[in-house]
């Protein structure tokens, strides 16, 4: 199933949910703020550029961190704004002096540094329980991603240097993100909440990648890399403030 398809399914559930719960709506609290902890899932499919290389996300799983804040015009319809960063993010420099063999060699794509974005979310109500699904545009930014190693050429002497490095200055990309929250409401102005999102990116990265004789310093192959913007499954649990 295609993303655009997945993405109507979810907005007309969270269409449905809203319309069955609208009677029950009921406040609570006009401006919050929250933060919590998560995880990011990649879902982009692995993109082979030869027939011996091939760009993956072996780093499928990375921590998350979200601060955000909504702000409820009306009982059920609001704004929101969320930042996502990824601690553990940094530049993908791997090095590792090892003889590769020439069948395959995988190289990690740049992770997601982090996510701003912002639109609009619905709120439903019932007792001290909300579900609040959304749907906000933003920016999503990505690690450097270069990767370096030795190449052995299959029965022969012959080792070649391996180099594939992504521009610098492409990495940030336009991206959407539906998602919903569960809400418990606690006293005095806290509440839990359990969320999920879909990062949706869109365009590419681009790069290239080298090799060179390792004895005689001779080029042997040089191309030129695209690859898609990650896409990536954010599950977060947090804790939330009700000012006012």
């Amino acid at each position: 199933m295609g993303i655009v398809k997945r993405m109507s399914l979810f907005l007309l559930g969270c269409w449905v949910v809203a319309n069955v719960c609208a009677q029950n709506t009921l406040g609570h609290g006009r401006f919050q703020l929250e933060a919590s902890l998560g995880g990011m899932v990649y879902t982009t499919p692995a993109h082979r550029v030869t027939p011996w290389l091939c760009l993956n996300d072996y780093h499928r799983l990375n921590c998350a961190l979200t601060l955000g804040a909504r702000y409820f015009w009306h009982k059920s319809w609001g704004v929101q704004a969320q930042l996502l960063l990824n601690p553990r993010s940094g530049q993908e420099y791997l090095y590792n002096g090892k003889v590769l063999g020439y069948n395959q060699v995988e190289v990690s794509r740049g992770s997601i540094d982090g996510n701003f974005s912002a639109g609009i979310v619905y709120r439903c109500s019932i007792g001290n329980w909300d579900i609040q699904p959304s749907f906000g545009i933003g920016i999503t930014g990505f690690s450097e991603t270069r990767f370096s190693s030795y190449l052995k050429h299959e029965g022969t002497n012959d080792v070649d240097s391996f180099v594939l490095e992504m521009e610098k200055d492409r990495r940030n990309a336009f991206s959407v993100t539906p998602g919903i929250q569960l809400v418990y409401h606690l006293p005095k102005r806290l509440y839990l909440y359990a969320g999920a999102s879909y990062i949706v990116t869109a365009g590419s990265s681009y790069g290239e990648y080298t090799l060179h004789n390792l004895y005689t310093l001779e080029l042997r192959e040089q191309q030129r890399v695209e690859d898609n913007y990650v896409d990536a499954l954010h599950f977060s649990f947090g804790l939330g403030f009700r000012l006012f």
